[in-house]
């Protein structure tokens, strides 16, 4: 058997993968050799082999995002609490949704048993009695469901709004992973919780954006300003602009130089599509550079 002449790639390859770079290689058949050793390889590019590890990474990010829980936020039922409550009723909603149970019809739980008034008001940083008045108006609105009387009431978030576990048939809707949500927003205020509220039904379904078309596929994405947020949403823009500065410090969402100033939220957070993408992984990863210490 005569030594193949290789080309400058496949060297490169041989010389990773083989103990000794001037090993003796045999061509068996088609790209598969044979070295000195009697192991056998096949050769391909190294752009090949960067392929099979992105394709390998985002295989198993799918499969590890699908045994995350996330509740399902719906579109138009959100879009209707936000123009019947206030930011600060709307952050304690959301500071509740990390807490709903699979298969438990929406009821909140806390530390292995039902929440209670107590455990709300510890969760959502106000006192008893302005905590009964945010359960009230989200009760009012149909956000939350109560049931039993006194010491012995339990909370429902309503599936209209929130589900866990199941989706409503042709609906559109964002999905809010439950504990990377309850880690970003645990030191922000009511208020600015409020606003990522808000927020849920405005970014795009594959690239991340705040934009006014977030369903939609091979059409130029609308991009949504901090102006216009706070047109759509009924906030000042002064509002807007101090609470987005928060979510921006928590890595909630953060802006794109490049994009016009584009808000683009977190993957990790808020997500809307089937699976991941490369894209995906390439917006997590501008994430992670702003979470590591400096």
């Amino acid at each position: 058997m005569t030594k193949p002449e290789l080309k400058d790639w496949q060297r490169k390859f041989a010389e990773i993968k083989t103990e000794t770079p001037d090993a003796e290689l045999h061509r068996i058949s088609g790209q598969f050799y044979m070295d000195k050793h009697g192991r056998t390889g096949q050769f391909i590019t190294t752009d090949q082999i960067e392929s099979r590890r992105r394709y390998s990474y985002i295989k198993r990010q799918n499969e590890d995002r699908s045994s995350k829980y996330y509740v399902n936020c719906y579109d138009e039922p959100v879009k209707a609490l936000t123009a019947a409550l206030s930011l600060s009723e709307l952050g304690a909603l959301i500071k509740l949704l990390p807490y709903l149970k699979f298969q438990k019809r929406g009821l909140l739980f806390h530390k292995g048993e039902p929440m209670n008034l107590d455990m709300i008001a510890e969760i959502i940083g106000k006192k008893k009695r302005q905590t009964s008045r945010t359960l009230a108006a989200l009760t009012k609105a149909g956000a939350i469901i109560r049931e039993g009387h006194g010491a012995g009431t339990q909370y429902y978030v309503s599936e209209g709004f929130h589900s866990i576990g199941k989706t409503i048939a042709g609906a559109t809707y964002t999905k809010l992973y439950q504990q990377e949500t309850k880690r970003r927003i645990r030191d922000l205020t009511l208020p600015e919780c409020g606003l990522l509220y808000k927020m849920l039904p405005y970014f795009h379904q594959t690239e991340y954006y705040l934009c006014e078309n977030p369903t939609s596929k091979g059409e130029t994405i609308e991009h949504m300003t901090q102006e216009r947020l706070s047109e759509v949403i009924c906030e000042s823009l002064p509002t807007v602009k101090r609470h987005m500065s928060a979510l921006m410090r928590a890595n909630l969402v953060m802006k794109m130089q490049a994009r016009n100033s584009a808000i683009v939220v977190n993957p990790d957070v808020m997500f809307r599509a089937e699976k991941e993408t490369e894209y995906t992984n390439t917006v997590r990863g501008h994430f992670r550079e702003l979470d590591r210490p400096e």
